[in-house]
């Protein structure tokens, strides 16, 4: 649970490299993709565990699928045991790993603009936050 708004004021310089790299219409969690508190809460949540978790590297389909192999996290439904299960399920409003993996970076679901913000930042930004984890006290884990 998110406790303030993790996907801004990491640092200045991280804030900027997110404006000039990440595209608001498919990276994020804004009230212009998700109008809804819910679908915005979801996202939030989402993305507040994958920052504090690190993900390996920006990789978010670790936090999703934890130990399980790639091809089973994405065809059985029990296979995933990452430490954002919960999180990615709400987000994706989904418990199907199928379902979850179509959703994975759509910006139409609350999974996807998380997801999407999670590697823009992983890939262009991960050197203004070392490690990469959330403002102090935005996650309530």
């Amino acid at each position: 649970m998110c406790a303030a708004d993790p996907t801004a004021g990491e640092s200045a310089a991280c804030d900027a490299c997110t404006a000039e790299n990440c595209a608001p219409a498919t990276d994020g969690c804004s009230p212009s993709l998700f109008p809804s508190e819910e679908k915005r809460g979801k996202c939030l949540n989402l993305y507040c565990c994958l920052r504090a978790n690190d993900c390996k590297d920006g990789d978010a389909l670790n936090c999703w699928c934890g130990d399980a192999s790639y091809l089973d996290c994405i065809r059985r439904d029990e296979a995933a045991n990452g430490v954002c299960l919960n999180e990615f399920r709400a987000a994706a409003e989904s418990t199907v790993a199928a379902t979850i993996k179509q959703r994975f970076v759509d910006p139409h679901y609350s999974i996807g603009g998380a997801v999407n913000l999670h590697v823009c930042r992983s890939t262009f930004c991960s050197r203004y936050s070392d490690p990469p984890v959330p403002p102090p006290n935005a996650c309530d884990l």
